[in-house]
């Protein structure tokens, strides 16, 4: 794979006619008119409640991973609390600047494109948007790092090799990336170090490529690594192999010498410290450097521990889609051939870029299918639809890109399948609500949420039966709690304390990564004994339930008195001599403030 400068100008050249800038606008129109009829529609109450809650205690003056725990590394937390100083603390102000970010990727992802075609460009912006923030409508940080992968690829396909500081500009967008989340960022850097490796033309090199070898060797192993720990075999065939075949090809075929990648290193680190140095100078001025290291890699570590997350989904969609194919109803037909894509999408991605490879094809210089193939290790993570759709529009058009160079009729049947992947998904699946669950998914159930969530701070329309569920919780916080008192929800519903403008008495919204030790334990139930929160809300159900949760839950029946039930949680209203009590059943000694760790200074 050599780059010359034949190759560089067919992807960073070309006119803009009356079709090419008609189907642009077309584009924006489109991707703008999604967001205006979607933005406000659907949630997932507990990942939506805990950045709501994170974002407004920032706000309200706590230090993030001192005082309040989130496992992410930093950068999606200020950009909420910015949205709610900006928009109104309202959870559906958080989704605003994503709503923006689609419009924007959609165009750069058309512009990236242009040179493949005004056909392939147009479906490649319509796919991805259709195929990304719309599918799941929450301010996780995994749309904002697909904004930033598309916008890498973009400034390393627009921009010749020779242009200054190139890499910096690409170091700060890989070290953002991170930032937002960490292992996006790391799937990102791989591909763009696999990219700029085998970017430059081997005439010339004197001596073996040891350093760039020695990298590619590294990042062999560490992609084998994840993939070995986090999935089963049917995961390596969709996505685990294709990136480690890369690897190998870029071993064999890169002739970077040691000094040119000890240069680009340089570039790429400067870039990094860049994009780390606000965070940075945050942390130390708040004294919460180690926290932060903490939270963002010990406890984020702990995740794919938990039970829920090794489960084989990934095998489950293929066999629903299969029965799907043999239902003989037309709607379960499309969603069984739409998930059956789907799960296809990356493993096609890697064979026609390997084959690229191998045929010296123009189309394999480029970044989009490099960075694609990489990128794509974000769906192993957690074995559910939304983390297919996190990377399969990036996938998608990289398989419109490789497809430009076939016969005409291979490249009008992959814009005709990418058109139908696209429409297929915005109609069935977009703001659709999680209690579908997987089979009402596969199956194309359709029930767009009509119904707004009854809260200041909501702003969004959900299912009726989730308005009324929630309508409940918070009359009930209101009834029960004054402002300014404390409720604590377990295992995981931090929803609960920003719709009800209650307090948390911890620093975690978590308990399965909250409480790691015995100590972290102990320390929760000292407060739960000592300062008891008014209410506790309790969800047996919950897939973050753990040891620790069930042993809080048990606890309580000394100092609580359950309330009627508010299905699916229990509630518990702490009685007016509850601390009396406990000490004297238990005979413990009086209570007395000390340091909590699983609390934090408040």
């Amino acid at each position: 794979m050599a780059m010359d400068p034949y190759h560089n100008a067919r992807w960073t050249s070309g006119n803009w006619d009356l079709r090419s800038v008609t189907a642009l606008i077309v584009v924006v129109l489109f991707s703008t008119l999604v967001m205006m009829v979607y933005h406000d529609r659907f949630w997932a109450p507990a990942d939506e409640g805990k950045f709501a809650h994170v974002a407004d205690r920032i706000l309200l003056g706590e230090a993030l991973h001192r005082n309040v725990q989130d496992l992410h590394a930093g950068y999606i937390n200020f950009v909420n609390a910015a949205a709610f100083s900006l928009f109104g603390v309202r959870m559906v102000s958080m989704r605003y600047p994503l709503a923006v970010l689609t419009i924007i990727q959609a165009g750069l992802m058309f512009m990236v494109l242009k040179r493949a075609g005004v056909a392939a460009a147009l479906i490649g912006g319509l796919a991805l948007t259709s195929l990304s923030f719309v599918q799941f409508l929450n301010p996780t940080p995994n749309w904002y790092t697909l904004f930033l992968a598309v916008a890498t690829v973009a400034w390393l396909s627009w921009n010749p090799l020779s242009l200054p500081r190139r890499h910096i500009v690409t170091g700060i967008l890989i070290g953002t990336a991170f930032l937002f989340r960490q292992l996006s960022g790391v799937f990102l850097a791989s591909g763009v170090l696999v990219f700029l490796l085998l970017e430059k033309p081997g005439a010339g090199v004197a001596g073996a490529p040891r350093l760039a070898r020695g990298l590619l060797a590294l990042s062999a192993l560490g992609n084998a690594w994840y993939i070995l720990r986090v999935t089963d075999p049917v995961g390596w065939v969709l996505f685990g192999v294709w990136p480690v075949a890369i690897l190998v090809w870029a071993w064999l075929r890169t002739r970077r010498s040691d000094r040119e990648v000890l240069a680009l290193l340089r570039d790429l680190s400067f870039g990094v410290l860049i994009s780390a140095a606000p965070l940075l100078t945050y942390h130390v001025a708040h004294g919460a450097l180690g926290d932060w290291f903490r939270d963002t890699f010990s406890a984020a570590m702990s995740l794919p521990a938990l039970g829920f997350m090794k489960r084989p989904g990934y095998l489950m969609l293929g066999i629903l889609s299969w029965r799907g194919f043999h239902s003989g109803e037309l709607d379960r037909v499309i969603n069984a051939g739409l998930y059956t894509c789907l799960l296809l999408i990356s493993a096609l991605l890697g064979v026609l870029l390997f084959r690229a490879l191998v045929r010296g094809s123009p189309s394999s210089n480029h970044p989009l299918p490099v960075i694609a193939t990489f990128y794509g290790l974000v769906s192993l993570h957690y074995q559910v639809p939304i983390y297919l759709f996190y990377t399969v529009g990036l996938s998608l058009a990289a398989i419109l890109l490789l497809t430009s160079e076939s016969h005409a009729g291979t490249r009008w049947l992959t814009v005709a399948v990418s058109t139908m992947i696209a429409g297929a998904a915005l109609y069935y699946q977009a703001a659709m609500p999680l209690s579908r669950h997987l089979q009402g998914m596969v199956a194309g159930e359709r029930r767009f949420p009509l119904t707004p969530l009854s809260s200041p701070v909501a702003g969004i329309y959900v299912e009726a039966a989730e308005a009324q569920l929630y309508g409940s919780l918070v009359r009930l916080i209101d009834r029960e709690t004054q402002p300014g008192d404390k409720i604590f929800a377990l295992p995981m519903n931090p929803e609960l304390y920003f719709l009800g403008r209650r307090t948390n008495p911890f620093r975690f919204y978590n308990t399965a990564v909250g409480i790691r030790s015995s100590a972290d334990l102990d320390s929760v139930l000292q407060v739960i004994r000592c300062q008891p929160p008014k209410l506790v809300f309790y969800d047996p159900t919950d897939k973050y339930n753990t040891r620790a949760s069930l042993r809080i839950a048990g606890a309580l029946g000394a100092q609580y008195e359950r309330l009627a039930g508010v299905p699916p949680f229990e509630v518990f209203r702490a009685r007016s001599d509850s601390l009396t009590v406990t000490q004297a059943n238990h005979g413990l000694p009086p209570c007395v403030r000390r340091p909590n760790p699983a609390q934090g200074e408040r």
